[in-house]
């Protein structure tokens, strides 16, 4: 999965604000695990001049992480 958006920090503010506070946390979630995925080595397909970021599997891995803390603390 190759995600690409940019987005300026000010219309971002903005679309946050007028959207419901659980949906812009959930946005907000997604932009970091975004941001978690960029910073783990990547992983070069079709040729080193190619990389592709694996965003599920990032998003895959915390979940599975959150469970596992949340058991921790039951």
């Amino acid at each position: 999965m190759m995600l690409k958006c940019k987005v300026h920090e000010d219309e971002w503010q903005q679309f946050k604000t007028e959207l419901s506070p659980v949906l812009a946390a959930h946005i907000e979630d997604f932009r970091q695990h975004i941001r978690t995925a960029a910073l783990q080595p990547a992983k070069a397909r079709h040729g080193d001049d190619v990389t592709v970021i694996d965003v599920d599997h990032a998003c895959t891995n915390d979940a599975k992480n959150e469970k596992k803390n949340q058991r921790a603390a039951s």
